[in-house]
């Protein structure tokens, strides 16, 4: 029997679903590789970076949203967001059936037209990709899942609100 060759991952197929994270909460995208290389301060200002660029990512695809969305698309989107709440428990606090909120989520394919429309994910997707803004955050969360120091240093000199306190901060402990 044939042995199947698995597929290498490319940077394209890990991020190909990227700008999904603009809904994580930036508690889980904090988490720092441990590594006998970092020493304290380095851990510190990747973490810091990380929840920095979460934020103004979150923020700019607020600001989105707001503007884009119907009405029902942002509640779903604001009660999807709690960790681990269901499709299902969403139909039940809107008094909906779970299909509502999936076609609200994930659209529904039109027969008649033979492409999906709705839903919110491709809508994100979308816009997030058209938005200057939402392209340079997604950039940083890239840059930061290489858990690099000096780039995270780099990160918080040009984003954060006072750029002086980082460059004078030294990653030497």
């Amino acid at each position: 029997m044939p042995v199947k060759k698995k597929k290498e991952k490319t940077s394209a197929s890990i991020d190909q679903h990227i700008w999904k994270e603009v809904i994580v909460q930036a508690e889980f995208l904090t988490e720092v590789v441990d590594s006998e290389d970092l020493n304290s301060k380095e851990i510190a200002v990747l973490k810091e970076a990380k929840i920095l660029v979460s934020q103004l990512l979150f923020d700019r695809v607020v600001e989105l949203t707001s503007s884009n969305f119907t009405e029902h698309q942002k509640v779903v989107l604001a009660l999807i967001l709690m960790p681990d709440r269901t499709y299902s428990e969403v139909a039940e606090i809107l008094s909906i059936n779970y299909t509502g909120i999936s076609h609200a989520i994930k659209g529904i394919k039109s027969h008649k037209h033979g492409k999906y429309h709705g839903g919110y994910e491709k809508k994100l997707r979308k816009i997030c990709t058209k938005d200057e803004s939402c392209v340079e955050y997604i950039e940083c969360v890239r840059i930061l899942r290489e858990n690099d120091p000096e780039e995270a240093l780099r990160i918080l000199i040009k984003y954060d609100d006072d750029p002086l306190v980082w460059k004078n901060f030294s990653l030497k402990e």
